[in-house]
């Protein structure tokens, strides 16, 4: 599971299929994240564990 920002999603991906993990699952959070406000990276950070829980608990096909 690699929790990483929308601007360094596509990157990660390639590192991934470089890697030799393709299917690595992504948790995606909006970028840029360090000057944001503490109740805005609160509510981010939810929904990125929401991702993260999925990607943990779904088998994949």
């Amino acid at each position: 599971m690699v929790v990483t920002s929308n601007e360094f999603h596509t990157l990660g991906k390639t590192e991934c299929r470089t890697l030799g993990m393709p299917d690595l699952r992504f948790a995606i959070v909006p970028h840029p994240f360090g000057s944001l406000k503490r109740d805005l990276v609160k509510r981010h950070a939810a929904r990125a564990w929401e991702q993260v829980e999925a990607g943990l608990t779904k088998q994949t096909i």
